[in-house]
């Protein structure tokens, strides 16, 4: 019983820092695309 109270917390945990991660991740991405238009040409040659 005990190992299946450890078991949820750490599938929630990564849960949410996939979702975290992804989060970041796409506001990263928009974030680039926004601010495309000639910025920066490395970002713009994507």
């Amino acid at each position: 019983m005990f190992s299946q109270l450890l078991r949820y917390p750490a599938y929630y945990a990564v849960i949410g820092l996939a979702g975290f991660g992804f989060g970041v991740w796409f506001r990263r991405s928009r974030w680039v695309t926004a601010g495309r238009p000639g910025l920066d040409p490395r970002i713009g040659g994507i």
